[in-house]
């Protein structure tokens, strides 16, 4: 299987049943997991919690500079690092900046 990066604007809303994207989220989720029925948790295997290291940070704060006319924030920009570093060309996210970064959002 493919390696997707979960965005916290994915996870919040698996959590958040108040959320607009809750039920996207939901069955994105089944269908990333194969699941009939929805069962999630932060110490699933499906989930692997990625740090950033240096080289991503100093990565994150070039795409800033570089892309000054967009508004990413620090986060997002270290999240296309990470992407960029493992090879990851996809994400599990609602939010816009994936794309106009030039990657695709899972779904």
């Amino acid at each position: 299987m493919a390696r997707i990066l979960a965005d916290t604007s994915a996870i919040y809303a698996l959590f958040d049943q108040g959320d607009t994207n809750h039920s996207k989220a939901v069955a994105l989720l089944r269908r990333l997991r194969g699941l009939d029925t929805f069962r999630f948790s932060a110490t699933s295997s499906l989930l692997n919690v990625m740090a950033c290291c240096a080289e991503d940070e100093v990565r994150a704060r070039d795409v800033l500079r570089r892309d000054e006319d967009k508004d990413f924030s620090y986060v997002d920009a270290t999240s296309f690092a990470v992407m960029e570093r493992l090879r990851i060309r996809e994400v599990f996210a609602f939010d816009p900046h994936f794309v106009q970064y030039g990657l695709r959002l899972f779904g």
